[in-house]
């Protein structure tokens, strides 16, 4: 069964086969800019298992946490930011998980594990998981 999800006019869908990769919560600047927010929670698929049944979002690229190339993908009529992809991560979609369209799975089977650009964290936020890196996730 695949796992959907959609920007916030509906125009864009999406949806994946199988079980992410893992679920993390990101702390870089760049995150934090594009979200409006403290973080971002993101599941990361294999890209062979995402696709888009409907829509095509526009792309926005700048410099990600790693330092490489991340693409936003994003709806133009809404403004939902739906997932990034990056040089950094190739063979990777990282899918913004408040876009899922059953939230329940964030709490059910896709709780965060780790947090990634912790030197970018804000003091003030507490640990959010058991494990943590400094910068991107180590392959």
């Amino acid at each position: 069964m695949a796992t959907t999800g959609s920007c916030s006019c509906g125009n864009i869908k999406w949806a994946f086969s199988g079980e992410p990769i893992v679920s993390c919560i990101c702390h870089c600047n760049r995150c934090k800019r594009s979200n409006g927010s403290l973080c971002s929670l993101n599941l990361i698929v294999p890209a062979p298992s995402f696709r888009l049944p409907s829509g095509t979002p526009k792309a926005f690229t700048t410099q990600g946490g790693s330092g490489a190339d991340a693409t936003s993908h994003f709806c133009e009529n809404c403004g939902s930011q739906l997932y990034i992809t990056s040089s950094a991560a190739p063979g990777l979609v990282i899918i913004k998980s408040g876009t899922i369209d059953d939230v329940g799975l964030l709490e059910e089977k896709f709780k965060p594990t780790v947090e990634i650009h912790c030197d970018s964290k804000l003091g003030f936020v507490p640990n959010l998981t058991a494990t943590s890196f400094a910068g991107q996730m180590p392959r």
